[in-house]
């Protein structure tokens, strides 16, 4: 039979072998649910076996191969002979959904590849012991569709090279990053964080030009991306976006000490991809913004050597199946850190559940966030071998499981999930921890007004502290920290000041605190009723109020008495996280910079330097750069701050 005799019955019997194909999927959902429901695997292996042989009678190369490893894996199954039963039955499942895609572009272009069907079918050699067929993993890189790297990985031409060593190039990157370094730490302390974010911004745009068309240029490039999301409120300030600014200055680090020779060395691809796809996620857009989602567009590979996959349909139901898992796996993330006597077993019991993401994640194609799923898988071997946990590593575990989640909302076509700002919609599960969390606050307001009433009995407020920070713990989960961090605040008021220290309060001093826990209350009753629109005025009423009772949000606690000033005088803006009513973006239009090659050379510092040693960081050229933008600052202000007054409510 030739190769067109084999496409044209391949026409005939597509239709009848998705029916079949479909059989087989409702027999095995069956046997999920009912592991010793033996007639049903046994109607799965039949059917299994009827496609198998029909493909093998049209003598279709890749298909057959394909189908003959399932139908293996189906007998294993019927068999017990399957290691782990539960990845047996996933990875069946993935190859029944992706078969019936894979005949339709079969038939589509009339030709087939090795790596169309060898990925999944390794994946299904494995689960029955088997050794992978070589090639694999080539085959699998080449089909991966993703990003362009590129710019991330190539060498730097000769007038590149030239620019860097005319410009000092090896000289000037210690001084660089240890102001990155300095104004990093800064902002991750909520220390003067817009000043510091445009400082980060210049620094950027220094290694852009002194690096050029480089690996750490085009990082650069990406870095001056992320700065503008954070300050124009588009690109969250949380744990993962510090890690990977962290990541940066691990790049700057590497390339501070090979110099020259490290110029051409790629980009931690890892660090590359969550970069790009944390920009690609921002919910405002920017000039650089804009131009790292066009420079780093998602490539498919060269159409003769496209994987099968499924089609839309079955990419909404596989997400919204994995929304579904992510969201009970974080929901027992929250019960944990809420429980007054954890049990780590609780967190072992997980492992399925994340094995059982990741392996469904096949489907998807995204090995960023299967990479993702594998380093929580990690962690919980880790605590299972015995090693120490705490809550904020729980906490920092959950905000890779939400990111994906979020992401996964994309792929659903029914609007159910659609695509998200920097503040979606809350899905059952989130609405639940928040009211939840609501509720708690309603406790901790009422123990107060009882603190109060008994003339300040303590005893009143004794578990308040704990109450406040398990509340912090859930919103945390549903990715509110800074709620959260007013609440920490708070509790450690309560504990330091009026249980360990017995202070006596005076009763503006119970306002501020319930002012704070109001305000934070507001903000999620809001945040229930539209996710998109959140009350932010509201959090900085709270982070007001614990700053003046001496605890602003991410200040160290303070053991003496209160005195009669607050220890810090709440900001006339939120320290938290920049608002979308940034007046200026730092770099969304970079000042000009002088040449890299006038940057004098200083001693490296540490990542937090001493205060003595502050000025030291300010060189005249950077000075001269902030009293040029402040000059800008100040025309524009002059300019049009008579007109406001005039007329507040004119919005331009």
């Amino acid at each position: 039979m030739s190769a067109t005799q084999d496409f044209v019955a391949l026409e005939w019997i597509r239709g009848e072998l998705a029916k079949t194909l479909q059989s087989a999927q409702v027999a095995l959902e069956a046997v999920a649910e009912s592991p010793d429901d033996s007639s049903s695997m046994r109607s799965c292996l039949t059917a299994i076996h009827q496609v198998h042989g029909t493909l093998k009678m049209v003598q279709l190369e890749g298909p057959t191969l394909l189908a003959g490893e399932m139908e293996a894996v189906a007998q294993a199954l019927m068999n017990n002979s399957v290691s782990d039963v539960s990845l047996g039955q996933e990875t069946l499942m993935q190859a029944i959904l992706q078969l019936p895609a894979y005949l339709d572009r079969l038939h589509r272009e009339q030709t087939d590849r090795e790596s169309n069907y060898l990925p999944i079918m390794n994946n299904l050699r494995v689960v029955r012991g088997e050794d992978r067929i070589p090639g694999a993993e080539s085959a699998e890189t080449e089909t991966a569709a993703g990003p362009d790297l590129s710019p991330l990985t190539r060498e730097p031409g000769d007038q590149v090279v030239n620019t860097f060593f005319q410009g000092n190039g090896e000289g000037n990157l210690p001084k660089i990053r240890a102001r990155y370094q300095a104004s990093l730490a800064a902002i991750l302390k909520k220390k003067d964080i817009r000043e510091n974010l445009s400082m980060l911004g210049k620094l950027f745009t220094m290694l852009d030009r002194l690096c050029g068309d480089s690996p750490m240029g085009n990082l650069a490039e990406i870095g001056l991306a992320v700065v503008e999301g954070i300050a124009s409120g588009g690109i969250r300030l949380d744990n993962n976006t510090a890690t990977l600014l962290r990541g940066i200055d691990g790049e700057i680090k590497r390339l501070a000490e090979e110099g020259q020779e490290g110029l051409s060395k790629p980009i931690d691809p890892e660090l590359g991809l969550n970069l790009i796809a944390l920009v690609k996620s921002a919910s405002k857009d920017t000039k650089n913004i804009v131009a790292v989602r066009n420079r780093y567009k998602t490539i498919a590979p060269r159409q003769e050597e496209v994987s099968m996959g499924p089609d839309d349909e079955t990419m909404s139901a596989v997400a919204r199946i994995l929304i579904e898992e992510l969201n009970a796996v974080t929901d027992k993330l929250d019960l944990y850190v809420r429980s007054e006597k954890p049990d780590t077993a609780e967190l072992i019991d997980l492992r399925p559940n994340l094995e059982r993401i990741s392996s469904t994640m096949v489907i998807l194609g995204d090995k960023a966030q299967q990479s993702s799923v594998a380093r929580q898988i990690e962690v919980i071997k880790g605590i299972e071998a015995g090693a120490d946990t705490d809550e904020e590593t729980l906490l920092g575990r959950a905000q890779p499981l939400l990111q994906i989640e979020s992401s996964l909302g994309t792929l659903v076509t029914d609007g159910d999930v659609g695509d998200k700002d920097d503040f979606a919609d809350l899905d059952e599960a989130q609405a639940a921890v928040v009211r939840e969390t609501r509720s708690g606050l309603a406790s901790a307001k009422d123990a107060v007004i009882d603190f109060i009433s008994s003339d300040f009995d303590a005893s009143k407020i004794s578990s308040l502290p704990v109450d406040l920070s398990a509340l912090r713990g859930g919103l945390t989960i549903v990715n509110q920290p800074r709620a959260g961090d007013v609440l920490t605040a708070a509790a450690s008021y309560v504990r330091s000041q009026l249980l360990e220290a017995g202070v006596r309060p005076e009763l503006d001093q119970m306002d501020d605190l319930a002012d704070a826990i109001t305000s934070v209350d507001y903000y999620l009753e809001r945040l229930l009723e539209n996710a998109g629109d959140p009350y932010l005025q509201m959090l900085e009423v709270a982070e007001s109020a614990v700053a003046k009772l001496g605890f602003a949000v991410g200040a160290k606690p303070v053991q003496a008495e209160p005195s009669a000033e607050p220890v810090e005088e709440p900001s006339a803006e939120p320290v938290e996280e920049p608002s979308a009513e940034v007046v200026e973006e730092p770099s969304a239009e970079p000042v000009e910079e002088p040449s890299a090659e006038v940057v004098q050379p200083s001693a490296e510092i540490e990542e937090e330097p001493a205060e003595p040693e502050e000025d030291n960081l300010i060189d005249d050229e950077i000075l001269e750069i902030f009293i040029e933008e402040a000059g800008e600052v100040l025309e524009t202000l002059n300019e049009f701050l008579p007109a406001w007054r005039e007329n507040p409510q004119g919005e331009e």
